[in-house]
């Protein structure tokens, strides 16, 4: 009976052992995070392109900033209407090659770009043409999505 004890004791105490590797635990959260961001990358990604299929213009705002001033947009520069089939198609083609990044703290609203579906406003991206140097960056009015994209491009997109 004693010798019985043993045995089963044993066994529990490899099953549990063996059971308990933190090892293995680290690279699978690691795998879960990784899985999440593309998830969410590509949902952004899926999510872009669907609007991009319904918008027939694209309304492109610059504005003034004063001094430490993050966005005012009471004070448009300018304002532009991508209506041609060739300014979609060309903002079509730049944003097919942009990649999804993440949240952007503290950009400054230079311009806005607003989608529409005929009179019907889709969605309102912020760019920022100062926050990273030779790149305009497009980012979602909630801050959780950005775009970059080379300056000289995002030029001869609006005008």
């Amino acid at each position: 009976m004693k010798r019985l004890a043993q045995i089963i004791s044993t066994v529990v105490l490899i099953s549990f052992l063996s059971s308990c590797t933190k090892k293995e635990n680290i690279p699978a959260k690691e795998i879960a995070t990784k899985n999440v961001e593309k998830i969410r990358a590509d949902y952004h990604k899926n999510f872009l392109k669907k609007l991009r299929v319904k918008t027939n213009r694209i309304e492109v705002c610059s504005y003034k900033l004063s001094g430490n001033t993050m966005e005012d947009t009471t004070s448009v520069l300018k304002r532009r209407n991508l209506i041609t089939p060739k300014k979609l198609k060309a903002f079509n083609t730049l944003f097919d090659s942009l990649k999804v990044g993440g949240y952007c703290c503290c950009p400054k609203t230079h311009y806005t770009m607003k989608l529409f579906d005929k009179n019907k406003m889709l969605k309102r991206y912020n760019v920022d043409t100062v926050e990273v140097k030779g790149n305009a960056l497009i980012y979602d009015t909630s801050y959780q999505t950005s775009y970059i994209v080379n300056l000289k491009d995002w030029h001869n997109l609006i005008k």
